[in-house]
């Protein structure tokens, strides 16, 4: 068994992949916040952009389920890789890198969207904005989502709904760690009798959705591993992509979420169908970045993928502040009914650009640092192996009958 290396161009598809996801994310948020939903708006005013805007906007599961299927294919794949290489995986250096992943967008997540929520709560226009969600302000809901416990015995913190999702994230992380650990032909049947009774309790812990919807990170790390012979043309997978997208915005209505095996149905489609896309480009490799058509070259894509994640996770409470702030300013803004014009979908998407730019300047300030704080924490574990190593030393040089030569 051999993990499959990322070639040039999966990687800049993946980067375009990984940008687009988050920006629908974001345009499922603000549409659910600014507009009513489309049964609630006259049907005069059912205009052909605004159709076209509600189309496009409600795709924010499926590019949760891509993102899941990613994250599977680079972090799971790349710990199977080194499991692979070496019959091993150092779970400490896995873990310090996936907590420096994680820590470093989470923590000004939830420090600057709570004070975000809170200014927002205190303008004239911020009553009905945050009505539903200003009670999950609390140190038990901050501290629940610090150790991503959100979904499971508390809110999402704040207005930040987005945060569900890195619940499953962590646990993947951590289920995927654990796993490989515990395989290890270096450990004892002590020790791995004891991951997997560890592994057990995870499983049930998250069970049933969290779990359930592990299948599709799975299916994305088990990409890296298979021989991939016969699979579609690189055309045609990504036409059945999109024709998948369109599908289930057109035969599945949103309330299929509220049931969790239709849920998974409709979200294993589309992994499925993300998943047959990313066969189609690991068996036909590319390197020569000339090759690559021009859309999906260009530098604007990696820009916009290495500040996905921020933007995934600090979207959602300045979102909401905006629009508490126009609410106070214009009294428009929260849950309007499209009015059949153009002006309501501009200052959409000129909310859509705020958005990005202030992801951005969070990135610069946090996310770009991530590395950084990975070689902090790796010091800090060093200097503590050090300190109990020396304390070990000591101890046994002080017990008795230990005769100390000279």
């Amino acid at each position: 068994m051999q993990v499959t290396a990322i070639d040039e161009r999966t990687s800049a598809v993946l980067d375009v992949f990984r940008w687009l996801a988050a920006l629908a994310v974001v345009l499922t948020h603000l549409n659910d916040q600014m507009f009513l939903s489309l049964q609630q708006t006259p049907a005069e005013n059912h205009t052909l952009a605004f159709m076209a805007w509600k189309f496009i906007s409600a795709s924010g599961n499926e590019a949760v389920i891509v993102f899941f299927v990613i994250s599977g294919y680079l972090v799971g794949g790349a710990a199977l890789a080194e499991f692979l290489k070496t019959g091993d995986l150092q779970l400490s250096r896995y873990m310090l890198r996936r907590g420096a992943r994680l820590y470093t967008v989470l923590i000004p997540a939830l420090v600057i969207g709570a004070a975000l929520d809170i200014s927002g709560s205190r303008l004239s226009g911020g009553g009905s904005v945050y009505a539903d969600t200003l009670h999950h302000l609390s140190v038990n809901g901050f501290l629940g989502n610090l150790v991503f416990l959100q979904t499971l015995f508390v809110e999402t913190f704040g207005s930040n709904d987005a945060l569900w999702s890195l619940t499953n994230e962590f646990f993947y992380y951590l289920m995927c760690g654990l796993a490989l650990y515990a395989l290890s032909k270096n450990r004892s049947p002590l020790q791995r009798g004891a991951l997997l009774l560890l592994l057990a309790g995870i499983a049930w812990l998250i069970f049933p959705k969290i779990l359930l919807f592990g299948t599709l990170w799975l299916l994305g790390m088990a990409l890296r591993v298979m021989p991939l012979r016969r699979t579609l043309p690189l055309a045609l997978a990504l036409l059945q992509f999109l024709v998948i997208l369109v599908g289930i915005r057109l035969f599945f209505e949103w309330q299929w979420r509220d049931q969790l095996l239709a849920h998974y149905a409709v979200s294993a489609l589309a992994a499925f169908s993300f998943a047959v896309l990313l066969a189609s480009l690991q068996a036909r490799p590319v390197n020569d970045s000339r090759r690559l058509p021009a859309l999906v070259r260009h530098p604007f894509n990696t820009f916009a993928a290495d500040f996905s994640y921020t933007l995934y996770a600090t979207h959602f409470p300045f979102i909401m502040f905006v629009i508490a702030a126009s609410e106070t300013l214009f009294g428009w803004g929260w849950r309007s009914s499209y009015s059949g014009g153009d002006r309501e979908l501009l200052l959409a998407l000129l909310l859509i650009a705020a958005t990005m730019v202030y992801a951005w300047l969070m990135y610069l300030a946090f996310e770009s640092r991530t590395r950084q704080v990975y070689e902090w924490l790796k010091r800090g574990q060093q200097r503590l192996q050090g300190a109990l190593a020396r304390q070990s030393q000591q101890k046994d040089a002080t017990m008795p009958g230990q005769v100390n030569e000279a």
